[in-house]
């Protein structure tokens, strides 16, 4: 007897996250970022390249729930190359894959 893995609904997930912090009581589009933006944008932590997009306030946001004073983020895989270690209890934060891709000429159009 197989079991069927049930997909992510990533939409969802990103959805539900806007939807509580908003019923929370201010839209994360509104707040007052004063704090966090002092740190900069959310980064990885490795290459210190900026996230940008749907990411950069999903991290804000879960920089804000977890009341983090650093804007890096690494991967379990960074993080132990640096021969650190990620605190007990921690979770992980999605980071969503974007990429605008270009519509080849076909058939004429």
């Amino acid at each position: 007897m197989s079991q069927v893995k049930q997909r992510r609904d990533l939409y969802q997930e990103v959805t539900d996250k806007i939807i509580a912090a908003i019923e929370s009581g201010t839209a994360p589009w509104q707040r007052g970022w004063s704090e966090l933006a002092e740190l900069g944008l959310p980064m990885n932590g490795q290459s210190s390249r900026q996230y940008n997009g749907i990411n950069s306030m999903l991290l804000f946001l879960t920089s804000q729930e977890r009341g983090y004073s650093d804007n890096r983020f690494f991967t379990f895989k960074q993080v132990n190359e640096l021969g650190a270690k990620v605190r007990k209890g921690e979770k992980s934060t999605p980071v969503y894959f974007f990429k605008m891709l270009q519509a080849s000429e076909r058939d004429g159009v």
